[in-house]
């Protein structure tokens, strides 16, 4: 769909939630002021909603149809602090209180018809309960991204493997994903990154692709920020979606800058192979297979590679994309873990009673976790870069370590 639709599109949509948003914003003042008309609170509302994406609009007309260049978004921290960063924080207020204060009106509606002799009280406690919500969501969330973007959390696993072994052992694999350096992935956010993965002290370090987000000038970086990391058996990360678009239609190209950058500091970077190590005398087998947007892998492939783990004591898939056939051959073989990445643990995911729906959701429900398929457990990391949006909501960053020991005897 070309770009000019989509952003057609995109105004519709917000025009609709615009005016709901503004209707409540407006009724629920009124709630505790009284009826006064409140145009200022349109008037802020439509500025930070609008300014952004219509100047992304008349940047994108000039430079695509006058002066005929390929059209890159402006890279300036004077934009992103003036107009992305507020849009994206409005935007993340309006659909959150959205999700709350159509519940409320679902619930208002029935209630009012049932008594009306009651309903001006009733809209008026509605009104005034409406104004906490979206004064709860004005604080909450811009609280809330920043603590995402500034914090990584470290989260351990257990994983119990039977072995005829008397001697116990336990096996540190920091499990990582989606780096994806770019703009917006400073040096204090890359650091603590790595600093946490340091902090675990691991065996073995494994990646689930996304080294950088696009464009070839962040793959030097982000090879460096990951030679920082230490561990005894070494980092090693499979192919990501981005990781095919430093060069956009040069997929090979793409790689291979981001395996030359990797391999400087003794990073593998593994397209469809296995890697083997050693485990208190135990075979630990990971096969690495590449199934992305840009290049889904095989079913013969996915066999051909899992078939060869087969006399292994301990059993890996890492993969970038958690698919279900990759799940279900693992399962099949009797592998013990996959790994995965991708989802971002969600990256913009909304409070709501008993679900946290996230627009990840559209593609799978395996966002983040830990989910198991009989005896195979299967690990979602949330990683730490961001996808079109340059903020993470209630999707904190995270290090997610492996143990695996095996059961006494």
């Amino acid at each position: 769909m070309p770009f000019v639709i989509r952003l057609a599109l995109t105004f519709l949509l917000l025009s609709f939630f615009q005016y709901y948003f503004i209707k409540k914003s407006k009724s629920s003042l009124k709630g505790f002021f009284g009826e006064r008309k409140f145009t200022y609170v349109t008037w802020i509302i439509l500025i930070l909603l609008n300014t952004y994406p219509l100047g992304i609009l008349l940047y994108y007309l000039t430079v695509t149809f006058i002066f005929q260049e390929s059209f890159i978004p402006p890279q300036s921290y004077l934009v992103d602090y003036l107009l992305i960063y507020p849009f994206w924080i409005s935007f993340l207020i309006v659909f959150q209180s959205i999700l709350f204060l159509l519940t409320l009106d679902i619930i208002r509606i029935p209630i009012t018809y049932f008594k009306k002799s009651n309903k001006d009280s009733i809209n008026k406690i509605f009104r005034r309960i409406s104004f906490v919500v979206i004064a709860f969501f004005v604080i909450y969330v811009p609280v809330r991204v920043i603590y995402d973007l500034n914090s990584v959390d470290i989260r351990e696993v257990n994983y119990f493997v039977e072995t005829d072994s008397k001697t116990q052992f336990n096996y540190r694999i920091a499990f990582i994903s989606d780096v994806q350096a770019d703009r917006y992935t400073s040096d204090t956010r890359l650091d603590k990154f790595m600093n946490t993965v340091n902090s675990a002290d691991p065996d073995l370090v494994l990646i689930a692709g996304d080294i950088i987000t696009n464009t070839p000038f962040y793959i030097d970086y982000a090879a460096e920020k990951l030679s920082t990391i230490k561990s005894k058996d070494g980092v090693f990360s499979c192919v990501g979606d981005h990781d095919n678009w430093a060069y956009r239609g040069e997929t090979e190209r793409s790689r291979k800058e981001i395996s030359d950058a990797l391999n400087k500091y003794k990073i593998q970077f593994v397209d469809n192979d296995i890697r083997k190590f050693s485990v208190n005398g135990k075979s630990l087998g990971v096969a690495f297979l590449t199934d992305t947007y840009t290049e889904r892998i095989n079913e013969s492939t996915v066999e051909r590679l899992l078939d060869s783990l087969k006399n292994d004591d301990i059993k890996i898939v890492l993969t970038h994309q958690p698919g279900r056939y990759i799940i279900e051959s693992a399962v099949k073989k009797d592998f013990h873990l996959v790994l995965a990445g991708h989802t971002h643990g969600g990256q913009i995911t909304f409070l709501y009673p008993f679900f946290n729906p996230s627009v990840t959701h559209f593609e799978t429900n395996l966002v983040r976790g830990d989910f198991w398929f009989d005896d195979l457990l299967l690990i979602v990391t949330p990683g730490l870069g961001m996808s079109l949006a340059p903020v993470r909501y209630n999707a904190t960053p995270e290090v997610t370590v492996i143990n695996i020991r095996n059961k006494a005897l």
